[in-house]
């Protein structure tokens, strides 16, 4: 009796400290820049939520710019790294339940619906921290309703509550929790990127980020320029898994309904939301591509098309297997841009 009293006071304490935390407690880079929007979120009218991808590839100087010709415009990036679709789905609303009365627009990047729990990735602080119950209970619907083999959906269901449990019952990240609550952060302050607004290129990183951050973005760039068969690999599947409808999964009900969701959610806010499908996404275009066309027209951007955009699957181009390098990341953002601006007209 005392030990079961003493668990649930240990477990009362951790969802006492859990709820303390800022939302992105547990990636201080991501932490830092949500901190800096928030402090000054009545400067802007659109921001831009998504994965490391957003985050890397899209300029808001370069998109307010454009955007001159028809309206002022002041933009802020939220993108981050490994954010699949959950995640992201925090940040939205996270966004929203602080809305600023000047934020119009939110360009929401289209990912998948998780990534795959490879087992580096389990019982990490940056795939743990984010998992709440609303979260976990739309995986769990997602991943059965999902048309991939019973094992898959088993393991995946495991992963998805091992990691709620771990969140929750605060299983290993009590010093990372202390690190964060003592330690001063200043040092991520580079992740606001060189003008401040939450963009910094892989480019920039690898010549202003911390030591550990270069030595990793050297790695991944290396990791490409070693293996060209892989990247080639990428650019097939993507054209293959974009070109082919026949190749195409039935869409997830589940994540579109979410989507939907989020639709009326910012409808509400008085917030409009734009869904952006980036390039070189392999096989994944297997099952996001029906799924993006079933959103409205008027409210999706895609830059995918190998065909239109074979800048976007050049090597040469590249950062690393799944970025692309400053100067043609400059180009995506002229092209959102201009993709944007064709939807507002």
């Amino acid at each position: 009796m005392r030990i079961a009293l003493l668990g649930l006071i240990v477990i009362a304490i951790n969802q006492l400290v859990i709820a303390s935390l800022p939302f992105a407690w547990g990636e201080i880079p991501f932490n830092n820049r949500f901190n800096f929007y928030q402090a000054n979120k009545e400067e802007f009218d659109t921001i831009f939520i998504g994965s490391s991808r957003t985050h890397r590839q899209i300029d808001p100087e370069i998109f307010d710019n454009q955007l001159a010709s028809i309206a002022p415009s002041n933009s802020f990036n939220l993108g981050a790294g490994a954010n699949f679709f959950p995640k992201t789905y925090r940040t939205f609303r996270e966004v929203l339940a602080d809305k600023p009365e000047r934020l119009k627009t939110i360009i929401f990047e289209f990912t998948v619906t998780r990534i795959l729990p490879q087992p580096e990735n389990w019982h990490t602080l940056e795939q743990t921290y984010w998992s709440d119950r609303e979260t976990v209970q739309y995986l769990l619907q997602s991943t059965w309703n999902e048309d991939i083999d019973f094992a898959d959906k088993l393991l995946y269901s495991g992963v998805h509550i091992g990691t709620f449990l771990e969140k929750n019952l605060n299983f290993g990240f009590g010093v990372d929790i202390l690190s964060f609550i003592f330690n001063d952060h200043y040092k991520y302050d580079n992740y606001l990127g060189p003008n401040r607004d939450g963009y910094y290129s892989a480019d920039d990183e690898m010549a202003y980020g911390t030591p550990t951050s270069q030595q990793n973005l050297a790695r991944r760039r290396e990791g490409m320029l070693d293996a060209p068969n892989r990247f080639a690999i990428i650019v097939d599947n993507s054209t293959k898994f974009y070109q082919d409808p026949d190749l195409w999964k039935p869409y997830d009900p589940i994540y579109l309904a979410r989507l939907q969701q989020m639709q009326m959610m910012a409808k509400d806010a008085g917030v409009e939301l734009f869904f952006v499908l980036q390039p070189r996404l392999g096989r994944s275009y297997d099952h996001l591509m029906p799924l993006f066309n079933e959103l409205p027209s008027s409210n999706r951007i895609e830059i995918v098309d190998p065909e239109k955009y074979p800048e976007f699957y050049d090597q040469d181009n590249s950062f690393d297997q799944g970025h692309l390098n400053k100067a043609t990341s400059e180009k995506f953002t002229r092209i959102l841009a201009r993709e944007f601006i064709a939807l507002l007209e």
